[in-house]
């Protein structure tokens, strides 16, 4: 048995002296990356060695840890999608067996999923005849589809349906095998089990959107979106809301819940996950006129749609933000750090500047929505994107999203012109977190083949829940801690893939790393 020493510590030792919130200056070109396009997409999961997959045009590219371009990535740098879709959705969350699988839509309604490995070449082993791709039966979603995995790793797709109820979407979901085949084990697979959000007063069903697919560590599936109502004849619209919709296996009456009615249709709805609790953006997005004050609300929920009251009024928290008298910060996307802190990320809105977006703005608050002050001295970063032309100075928010263990912050944003990655250091995560789960605990070997060995469990760790997650938060594995005291536990990790993984014991907020190799 040994002391693990963290090879991450050392990884990020220079920022242990650096604030929360600071630009990480060994990233890029100061913290960021600046690509004089503005169709970037950067993919909102880090591989398991911490380089970033996106997007430019029709091609795959990628970033090393330090932001610079890639050259031996696919062929010079980039992997040409060559699968017969000519729109490309997005890719899967999870890398595996360094092989990337990617989503698409013909120009009319046939669904692909593809399969590239790392040197550019398609997987040959996927299609019948090696062509790398497979057509995958979605019926008639409409508009984007979000792949996730689910915790038995099968492909969940959702989108946009119109099946189920006529001219009006309803939201949708499905489960397939990895040879694109349809999993018939899932309940809500049949295009007759289109998901409603709700009926108006008038008794008209809603119009549908989706926004996002997360999978909690219970399997539950939580699809987002916003629903528009309507009254009367169907013509009228009487307002708006977001929601989400708790799917799960074997559960034919999936649990909805919503945020309050909108008169306006911007509508935010941006959901994550921790641990079993959900937590979703939504208020109203400044619109783009002069005036207009956003509205910033996030609901909570237990893992059974109950709200947790303990949170904000009701279970719902409004934080306001004005950076000065004309400007206030407009949210959109969070993140939970493992020790409660919010961290929320959107853009500002100018309320005497029409037709603009002034900044990006990445905030920090604590629990109970107070602005986390030793998060850059004021609690707020704010970033203008390279705008050569006044007229491209329409700063917006793409993704956030953060390395495994918060100690790495990430936003990614465009203009009309540019689209940028910055990254942010929060090394306090780690500096709490490293007392808390060394100082106790040891795990060997490290890396590991078939097993690892936890070391240190007294009386008051035994029969502890655990678990095991992947570098994209996705449990891979559960049990409990019910070995003999003075006896190390056993964990087999023989079938887990070859990357980085993260566990987690109950009453803990650290995880032990380990690589699986």
């Amino acid at each position: 048995m040994r002391k693990i020493t963290f090879l991450i510590f050392i990884l990020f030792a220079h920022f242990m002296l650096a604030q929360d919130g600071t630009l990480d200056g060994t990233f890029g070109a100061n913290g960021y990356v600046l690509i004089n396009q503005n169709n970037i997409s950067f993919h909102h999961v880090l591989q398991a060695d911490g380089k970033i997959l996106y997007k430019q045009s029709n091609d795959l590219r990628r970033l090393d840890q330090n932001g610079s371009f890639d050259s031996t990535f696919g062929v010079s740098g980039a992997i040409a999608l060559a699968d017969p879709g000519v729109y490309h959705y997005d890719l899967l969350e999870m890398v595996t067996d360094n092989k990337i699988t990617v989503f698409s839509k013909s120009l009319y309604s046939t669904y692909y999923m593809a399969r590239y490995n790392f040197d550019g070449s398609v997987d040959t082993t996927l299609g019948s005849n090696g062509e790398g791709y497979v057509t995958i039966n979605l019926d008639d979603v409409q508009g984007t589809i979000v792949p996730r995995m689910s915790l038995d790793n099968k492909i969940l797709l959702a989108g946009n349906s119109s099946t189920a109820y006529g001219n009006y979407n309803d939201l949708y979901l499905r489960k397939y095998n990895f040879d694109g085949t349809d999993d018939p084990s899932a309940n809500y697979r049949a295009s007759n089990l289109g998901i409603n959000f709700s009926n108006s007063s008038a008794g008209l069903p809603t119009d549908d959107f989706i926004s996002d697919l997360d999978v909690m560590p219970n399997g539950k599936m939580i699809v987002s979106g916003r629903a528009r109502f309507y009254s009367g004849s169907g013509t009228n619209v009487s307002g708006y809301r977001a929601g989400i919709i708790i799917v799960e296996d074997g559960v034919s009456n999936s649990l909805v819940r919503m945020s309050p009615y909108s008169s306006t249709s911007n509508v935010k709805c941006s959901v994550t996950i921790d641990n079993n609790d959900i937590y979703m953006v939504t208020g109203v997005a400044a619109s783009i006129s002069a005036g207009a004050n956003p509205i910033n609300k996030i609901n909570r929920w237990d893992s059974s749609g109950n709200v947790d009251y303990t949170f904000g009024t009701n279970g719902i928290l409004t934080i306001d933000l004005n950076i000065d008298a004309d400007t206030k910060a407009d949210f959109s996307k969070v993140l939970i750090q493992p020790d409660g802190k919010m961290i929320l990320a959107g853009k500002t809105s100018d309320l005497n500047q029409t037709n603009a977006y002034p900044h990006i703005i990445l905030a920090r608050f604590l629990a109970d929505g107070t602005l986390d002050t030793t998060f850059n001295s004021v609690g707020y970063i704010l970033h203008d994107i390279s705008h050569p032309t006044t007229a491209a100075d329409k700063n917006t928010l793409v993704n956030l999203f953060s390395s495994p263990d918060f100690s790495d912050v990430y936003i990614s944003g465009r203009n009309l012109e540019n689209s940028i990655l910055l990254k942010y250091a929060n090394p306090s995560v780690l500096s709490t977190n490293e007392v808390e789960a060394t100082d106790l605990l040891t795990l060997y070997p490290n890396p590991s083949k078939n097993e690892v060995f936890i070391g240190g469990i007294d009386l008051a760790m035994q029969n502890k829940n655990y678990s095991i997650a992947d570098i994209t938060g996705r449990i891979v594995k559960k049990g409990t801690l019910n070995n003999s005291i003075g006896q190390d536990f056993m964990i087999d990790v023989s079938m887990l893939s070859n990357s980085l993984y993260f566990l987690n014991i109950e009453g803990f907020k650290s995880s032990l790393k380990f690589i699986k190799e």
